[in-house]
């Protein structure tokens, strides 16, 4: 089940078979539905399609989906074997892997910093006066689009890397295998760090609280300046 860009939903089917030991793949076909998704509806649209393609509904051997209610329901509707999507899956359990603070807060310090630039020529008219004033590359803050896409097909399990250039694709494990590493070594000392405290440093630090520190403002070129160092 999907929708277009327009908002119109569609039911697409697909089907994979073994021939002369070979896994083949076709569409079915994909069919407008404007009914709403409950379980009875899907159940009787999959029925459907065996009529058409004249198909053995107990044929099947299992029917693969996500993990929604409403297909869920479905497939029991039609006593099919249901088999869950292990992409899906697995991109839950990346989604819910990420669901980290740190990994939070950086992205979102990133999304702001990029729209900053990005939609304000005052903010960009100082970044190139801070870069000239440290002699540094006039760089932008504007990503390119194929790299994210790149990425993105890469690492998203819905996605194969086929769909990434064969030129790209060795870099991109080697820049996704570094990063991986880097964070799991963060993680690492951070546990290592929390391990070293004392366990009276810990009760006497719960007793008397440190009251929180007032934040200062810092300035663009405080920034610019620790990255640099750094």
């Amino acid at each position: 089940m999907w929708s277009s860009r327009t908002c119109e939903p569609y039911m697409c089917i697909t089907i994979h078979y073994i021939l002369d030991w070979k896994i083949k793949s076709a569409c079915l076909q994909t069919t407008y539905f404007p009914q709403d998704h409950t379980g009875e509806n899907i159940a009787q649209a999959l029925r459907d399609v065996t009529t058409t393609w004249m198909l053995n509904p107990n044929g099947p051997v299992a029917i693969t989906t996500d993990n929604g209610a409403n297909i869920v329901c479905a497939v029991q509707k039609n006593n099919w074997q249901m088999m869950q999507c292990f992409g899906h899956r697995l991109h839950l359990a990346i989604g819910h892997g990420m669901q980290d603070p740190r990994i939070t807060r950086a992205i979102s310090l990133c999304k702001k910093t990029v729209s900053t630039f990005s939609y304000s020529w005052k903010k960009r008219r100082e970044l190139a006066e801070v870069q000239a004033q440290m002699n540094l590359p006039a760089h932008q803050l504007k990503p390119s689009t194929s790299d994210l896409l790149d990425i993105a097909s890469f690492i998203d399990p819905r996605f194969r890397g086929k769909y990434v250039s064969s030129g790209k694709l060795v870099a991109l494990k080697e820049r996704v295998i570094c990063e991986a590493q880097s964070l799991l070594g963060d993680q690492g000392s951070s546990a290592g760090v929390d391990k070293a405290v004392p366990q009276s440093a810990q009760e006497s630090a719960i007793a008397d609280p440190v009251p929180p520190i007032a934040k200062k403002k810092k300035t663009l070129l405080f920034f610019i300046h620790t990255s640099r160092v750094h």
